[in-house]
């Protein structure tokens, strides 16, 4: 389904958000794929959005995924690496990203929620993820 959401740089409050959009699809049991497409921040200002492929996991409430944005003028292919908590209802996931090493390492948070679809165990029955009974 679809997701809207932030990420922001460092993890202090107060930083500027930058707005994404991400449409996600099972890709096996407790896999997904999907896209992003968000304000372009870094890259060549020729280019006003960039667009990037992810793809993840989740394992009960934890979510794991990768970001790779798609080439274009001064677009970096580095592998962004993004884990964060899945809410009890499967709409809203938070956490924190990271990209690099060494001098150029760099992070913030994140935070997205579901927008279509399912209200109730959203992503976990998109997902066909088994979740422990409360």
């Amino acid at each position: 389904g679809y997701w809207s959401g932030w990420y922001s740089y460092g993890l202090d409050i107060g930083n500027t958000n930058i707005p994404f959009s991400a449409f996600v699809e099972a890709a096996g049991t407790g896999l997904f794929i999907g896209t992003v497409i968000e304000p372009n921040t870094f890259a060549s200002p020729a280019l006003v959005e960039l667009t990037a492929d992810i793809s993840g996991e989740i394992s009960r409430e934890t979510v794991y995924f990768d970001k790779v944005y798609h080439p274009g003028p001064d677009v970096h292919q580095e592998v962004i690496k993004y884990l964060g908590n899945l809410n009890e209802d499967g709409t809203l996931i938070s956490g924190e990203w990271h990209a690099g090493q060494g001098m150029s390492f760099t992070g913030g948070k994140f935070q997205m929620e579901r927008s279509s679809g399912l209200e109730s165990e959203a992503l976990s029955a998109s997902l066909k993820i088994d979740r422990p009974d409360s």
